[in-house]
């Protein structure tokens, strides 16, 4: 067989002009595809025939559509591209003037023929007819005529075919957007139900805790205002923890002092009771801050010493934190600028909780030192007595004389601090403590204030240290349970700095408040009444605007104890870590121990014989009764230079004493020390 010339194609006609090859002018119709392959078999693509689609298949075709739109149109897409591709591949063929080669024109009529004929036969839309395997480079025709056969059917299927594939396109798209808004259709008709409710709620929040004109009514009832008067406020009705409060501004002629003159018949007028009614003072004398609470104010379970679970503080730079105010907020007492303090409650009323505070405040200051002398010693103070720097009671032989001495000494150790601060050197906080300070200074009016006489001495100590506690950073605090103006001398008074007065007889508080009292028209008789309210107090110091009415820290006693351990362990560490640290008086002082002690076998070794053994006689300190008190402390101070603890033991009667072990112990590492220096 003669090689074809490689300028002919037997589809070149029927892809230029349709129907030449027939030699009849055909209806217009798109063109024929054939596929030719003289070398090995061509799968041919399938085609999609949309010939003699009716109404019924049209439906269908638009429903089959819809369900599958875009996977359809993906599909079609594909298959179209597939088809330019293969018609731009046969274009690339021989053409002869448009027409077929002669040879294969019968073998295409017959083809064309029996395709008419299927055509005829074709009701169903997007009909396919199988690939074929041809031979001979004659493969399956496929005649798209569309227009020739069914017009109609072809409008109507395509643009169905098309509506459909772009409805399903649509869905596809926006489906879930559809449904997510018909859940929220839903979710939006199961809310109208709480709409109602909350759109109440909301009203309700917007109406005024209290109408202004009830305010000035209850005012006019408690007759602090006249009828036709009226007391405005100076600013909306605030909530507050509880209840609500209200700024009130008085009309003229009228001050804060006649309506606490007169909560008792203000109280009545709001229905409550004069312990719910607060009462602060604003910035003139006729405008006041009313506070109305539900709930009794204090009440309820009290909060811990936020130092228990352990911190450190600088007393001198961050004060004492007294308790919580009304308004849950911390009242601070500034030692710094207070200094000195008092303390007044009646029994059971909180004196003892804000004593135990103070000292745990202090406690958390590895610098501050605290001399407690308790005129009650009823064990409350036991847990944290090792803290003490130095401790009198009632309970011990002597103990007038002791204190006496004590305070003293505390003259003494004050000029010397003074001393030290001028020289630059850092010196940290030194509270003494006079618990029933009655007990130790007793009243003026009653006697026993002769010369020399040990009440004598305590009252002439206390006003030393009033007067020179605030340039050797020391700082006095009073407490008792009853007080009147003839318990402490009135120079001593004049350098009170700080309060704190609880529940006392309204004489009681008067006297302790002084002239806060009238200032402010403060009385904790009628303040604090309910016996859930303990350790509540009014509470009066530099950096507390006028006053505060606060309520102690509860201390659990393990808590106390774990804490005081605690700030044991503190200590120790701020102490020196090397014997070569220690001064040549510390050093002498050991040295002399392990002279005297070196071959003594008791455990317990009291200071008072430690001073008279070993000072006295090894270190020839001067004797002098007069001096006790002095070398007492001295030898505290060296003592605790040498990081020596001392407690208090029953083995040598309740005095202060040093283990023996501990003490030789020292002894030996700083002679060790020094001679290793030599």
């Amino acid at each position: 067989m003669a090689e074809r010339p490689q300028d002919t194609n037997p589809v070149a006609a029927l892809l230029a002009v349709p129907g030449q090859a027939l030699g009849r002018r055909p209806k217009p119709a798109r063109p024929v595809r054939v596929v030719r392959s003289e070398q090995q078999p061509t799968r041919i693509r399938r085609g999609v025939s949309r010939d003699g689609l009716k109404p019924a298949a049209a439906v269908a075709g638009w429903g089959l559509a819809v369900a599958a739109g875009p996977l359809l149109g993906a599909v079609a897409a594909y298959e179209q591209l597939q088809n330019w591709r293969q018609v731009a591949e046969l274009r690339q063929g021989g053409t002869h003037r448009g027409d077929p080669v002669p040879e294969y024109r019968d073998e295409l009529r017959r083809e064309q023929a029996r395709r008419e004929a299927q055509l005829g036969r074709i009701t169903a839309a997007a009909t396919s007819k199988p690939a074929l395997w041809t031979y001979g480079g004659v493969g399956l025709v496929e005649l798209y005529a569309w227009s020739a056969h069914t017009p109609v059917a072809e409008a109507i299927a395509t643009g169905t075919v098309c509506a459909g594939v772009l409805a399903g396109a649509v869905l596809w798209v926006n489906g879930a957007a559809y449904v997510q808004r018909l859940l929220h259709r839903h979710a939006r008709h199961d809310s109208a139900a709480i709409a109602a409710p909350v759109v109440a709620l909301e009203s309700e929040a917007e109406k005024p805790l209290v109408e202004p004109d009830v305010i000035s009514k209850a005012l006019v009832s408690a007759g602090i205002i006249k009828s036709d008067q009226t007391a405005t406020l100076d600013g909306p009705v605030q909530q507050v923890p509880g209840g609500w409060r209200a700024s009130i501004v008085l009309p003229e002629g009228c001050t804060v002092g006649m309506v606490r003159a007169k909560i008792d018949r203000l109280a009545s007028a709001l229905t409550t009771t004069p312990a719910h009614l607060g009462i602060l003072d604003g910035d003139s004398y006729n405008r006041c801050a009313l506070t109305r609470y539900e709930v009794l104010p204090f009440t309820g379970p009290p909060v811990p010493h936020p130092l228990l679970g352990g911190g450190q503080v600088d007393v001198l730079h961050d004060g004492h934190p007294a308790g919580l105010d009304i308004d849950s907020q911390v009242a601070r007492i500034d030692l710094a600028r207070g200094r000195h303090g008092l303390i007044v409650a009646s029994s059971g009323n909180g004196k003892t909780q804000h004593i135990l505070g103070l000292i745990l405040t202090c406690a958390m200051d590895p610098t501050a030192e605290i001399v407690l002398c308790d005129g009650k010693p009823d064990g409350t103070l036991d847990p944290v007595v090792p803290l003490m720097a130095d401790y009198v009671d009632t309970s011990m032989d002597k103990w007038s004389v002791k204190a006496s001495d004590l305070l003293e000494a505390e003259v003494a150790n004050a000029e010397a601090r003074r001393q030290r601060i001028r020289a630059g050197q850092n010196v940290g906080w030194r509270q003494i403590i006079l618990d029933e300070f009655q007990m130790f200074t007793g009243n003026a009016s009653s006697g026993g204030m002769t010369q020399g006489s040990s009440r004598r001495r305590v009252r002439d100590a206390l006003a030393e240290l009033s007067r020179l506690g605030r340039s050797a950073h020391v700082g006095l605090v009073l407490a008792t349970q009853s007080y009147d103006g003839n318990t402490i001398e009135e120079h001593v008074l004049n350098n009170i700095g700080w309060r704190i007065i609880g529940y006392a007889p309204s004489k009681v508080s008067r006297e302790a408040l002084g002239e806060h009292a009238d200032r402010y028209g403060l009385d904790t008789s009628t303040m604090l009444v309910d016996a859930e309210q303990t350790g509540t107090a009014v509470i009066i110091s530099p950096g507390i605007a006028r006053y505060a009415v606060a309520r102690g820290w509860y201390q659990d006693k393990q808590a106390v104890q774990a804490a005081v351990q605690r700030a044991l362990q503190g200590r120790r560490e701020q102490e020196p870590t090397s014997e070569s640290a220690l001064s040549e008086e510390a050093r002498a002082l050991l040295a002399a121990c392990l002279k005297v002690y070196g071959n003594t076998d008791v455990q317990w070794i009291g200071t008072q014989e430690l001073r008279t053994e070993v000072c006295t006689r090894e270190l020839h300190w001067p004797r002098g009764e007069e001096r006790v008190r002095a070398q007492q402390m001295r030898l505290a101070n060296l003592l605790r230079e040498c990081r020596l603890e001392t407690e208090r033991s029953t083995r040598t009667g309740g005095v202060t004493a040093v283990s023996r072990t501990a003490l030789l112990a020292a002894a030996r590492r700083a002679t060790h020390t020094t001679d290793s220096a030599a």
